[in-house]
């Protein structure tokens, strides 16, 4: 009699555990293939828009099409009234792509419904796509701000030149920034439809990469070393009346420590204005610590930093200005400032002596030959063991009309200190004269050969200068 066989139970247990196993091999395969094809699918959305862009311009005499176009009723109004509606760039360019999916990013998360919001409008209004305006269309200012659309043909480098790309949060349905989307438009550098790029007018680096482009208004903002291991935090005002610096954890994704430096009650701290003009951290009363430099005098590091409000000690240390330096340029013992103009003329040295009130400073004309030198960097640019500082013209700050001689050549310089016998010289050095500075620029040795080289970046371009010195005979 013939017997009909079946699977033992310890078979079918092995036969689950091989499934099992070749699922769990597989199944990551086929969640890298899909994230693979999301990553080409979006690199194509992204291609699209280009080619939108560029079909644009071709209807328009070469010019890129603007971020936010403000219009006259022809739109859904949107943070305005009638008459003062906006059409962003990924509704302006609808009529070349004639498709609204192209302005979602499959690898981003779905930016959630709004009331009163169709489909179609929000991903107009919204794109998970950011259109890098600041190079393609940026905004200028005279007196009112303007965009100034550059022309597609006009760039030196168009293969490397960014256009559109996936921006920096996998959700930028940031419908809270009402403020800034409204006054600059949609797109623009600092509202949430804008991808991630360095502004490239103020690169501030910290650590290894990590770029702060815009932690406060103005030029109100520093970062240097305040611990003493040399690790650098920020300084700046917020509420525009506190100052106060930011101390980073372990984890740089979370926010800061704030340690308050003025104290909370008063209004109007030096150096916290939105707009403020003139900053600086060094040992300006010679006790070892840092003590936070402004225009109107300084705040005194205490021996624990984290604890405040620091002492405030009144000082007229000129004009506005921008970065500022403390440091014996005169080799008396005594610290004194070192600042430039960052919208007129002069670059100047505060000279320390001891009053009977306190300190008092003496300023001292070192150039007044260029204007908006809005950012100064100190640094013994010759290894002679004294320090040199270098600075510049900024361009068109405020547009072409917004500040003094604003189309005079854009210089950069470093000045050599010398002394000789108590008196101060300062020798200026021309490194190009057709770049100047922006509001931060940075001065390292860049190919590592022992030199310190300077590297800038503004309306001009991103511009590496390396040292090089004749070899002796």
């Amino acid at each position: 009699m013939r017997q009909n066989r079946a699977f033992t139970l310890i078979e079918l247990l092995v036969v689950i555990a091989i499934i099992a196993i070749l699922a769990a091999i597989l199944f990551p395969v086929f969640a890298q293939a899909k994230q693979s094809a999301k990553a080409a699918a979006s690199l194509s959305n992204a291609k699209q828009i280009t080619l939108g862009e560029i079909m644009y311009s071709a209807d328009y005499d070469d010019m890129n099409m603007l971020d936010v176009a403000w219009t006259t009723g022809s739109d859904p109004v949107w943070f305005g009234s009638a008459g003062s509606e906006h059409s962003p760039w990924g509704r302006q360019i609808q009529p070349y792509m004639k498709n609204n999916d192209l302005l979602t990013d499959p690898l981003a998360t779905p930016n959630v419904a709004l009331a009163g919001w169709p489909t179609e409008l929000r991903r107009q209004y919204w794109p998970q796509y950011g259109y890098n305006a600041s190079t393609m269309c940026p905004t200028m200012y005279t007196g009112v701000y303007t965009k100034a659309p550059k022309s597609v043909t006009s760039f030196a480098e168009p293969a490397g030149t960014v256009a559109f790309a996936s921006k920096f949060a996998s959700n930028e349905n940031t419908f809270g920034e009402t403020s800034a989307g409204y006054y600059y438009g949609n797109g623009t550098i600092i509202s949430a439809h804008m991808v991630n790029l360095p502004y490239c007018d103020s690169p501030v680096w910290y650590n290894d990469g990590i770029c702060f482009f815009g932690a406060s208004w103005g030029t109100n903002s520093y970062i240097a070393s305040m611990l003493g291991n040399k690790k650098p935090v920020c300084c700046f005002g917020y509420d525009e009346k506190t100052m106060a610096w930011y101390e980073p954890g372990t984890d740089l994704s979370k926010d800061f420590t704030n340690h308050d430096i003025s104290p909370t009650d008063q209004a109007n701290a030096p150096g916290a204005a939105r707009f403020w003009h003139g900053m600086g951290i060094g040992d300006v009363n010679g006790d070892g610590r840092p003590d936070v430099i402004t225009r109107s005098g300084y705040y005194e590091g205490p021996k624990d930093p984290r604890t405040g409000p620091w002492k405030f000690v009144p000082a007229n240390l000129g004009p506005d200005c921008a970065q500022m330096y403390a440091y014996d340029v005169n080799g008396d013992g005594n610290p004194d400032v070192v600042s430039s103009s960052a919208h007129n003329i002069g670059v100047w040295w505060y000279e320390q002596r001891k009053g009977p009130n306190g300190p008092e400073f003496t300023q001292h004309l070192i150039d007044d030959s260029f204007s908006q030198s809005h950012s100064l960097v100190m640094a013994d640019i010759n290894g002679d063991g004294v320090m040199d500082f270098v600075t510049g013209k900024r361009f068109w700050a405020h547009g072409p009309t917004g500040d003094v001689n604003p189309d005079a050549p854009c210089v950069l310089y470093w000045f050599e200190l010398k002394r000789n016998r108590g008196k101060v010289e300062w020798i200026r050095h021309e490194i190009d004269n057709d770049s100047g500075v922006g509001t931060q620029f940075t001065v390292v040795d860049v190919n590592k050969d022992g030199l310190l080289d300077v590297v800038t970046s503004n309306k001009k371009g991103v511009h590496v200068f390396v040292q090089q010195r004749a070899k002796k005979r």
